[in-house]
């Protein structure tokens, strides 16, 4: 209930956030009862989110790594710590903290991965790929495909993103039953 009246909050007042001064916009990015400082994280980054030309993983990990900073915004901040109610469910805590759930994401995400360009192989029969007609360059990029794993700072982007919570500096960040 307190995220989406921040969210009214933002919206109403983004205007005149928009059309302000940079001190102006400093003042309403330190409020609580409104996600400017999120959207502050978000903007400062510079980086284009939609930028597919820079590759998948760097565009995955400039998304990720933008997103973890929003996040990290909205649950870290000291002040709104105090001030705010607690925006943190103590079942999603208990949820995130399970290794196995990421571990298991993890396993889908590279399942997905490497089943896409399955479709663009011709097959000899029942689950026989036709490596005779197959050139070395597409047996070279199959072999890249079928070894590709997550790498560690997209998990570790990821993490931040969905668990940002557990991130931040100083003291735990309470979560409400």
């Amino acid at each position: 209930e307190e995220l989406v009246e921040m969210g009214v909050n933002t919206v109403e007042d983004f205007d005149d956030y928009d059309n302000g001064d940079r001190k102006h916009q400093r003042k309403q990015e330190k409020r609580c009862d409104a996600m400017f400082g999120s959207y502050r994280a978000w903007v400062k980054d510079g980086r284009d989110p939609t930028d597919f030309s820079v590759g998948e993983e760097q565009f995955w990990e400039v998304m990720l790594n933008m997103t973890a900073k929003t996040t990290n915004a909205l649950y870290c901040e000291k002040k709104c710590k105090k001030e705010r109610g607690v925006l943190y469910p103590c079942c999603l805590r208990r949820m995130l903290e399970d290794q196995k759930l990421f571990d298991n994401v993890e396993k889908v995400i590279e399942s997905v991965y490497k089943l896409i360009p399955i479709f663009d192989i011709e097959y000899d029969g029942f689950y026989e790929i036709d490596t005779m007609s197959m050139g070395s360059q597409q047996l070279e990029e199959l072999e890249e495909i079928a070894s590709w794993t997550v790498p560690a700072n997209l998990r570790d982007a990821f993490m931040r993103t969905v668990h940002a919570a557990k991130y931040c500096e100083g003291k735990i960040v309470q979560c409400s039953n």
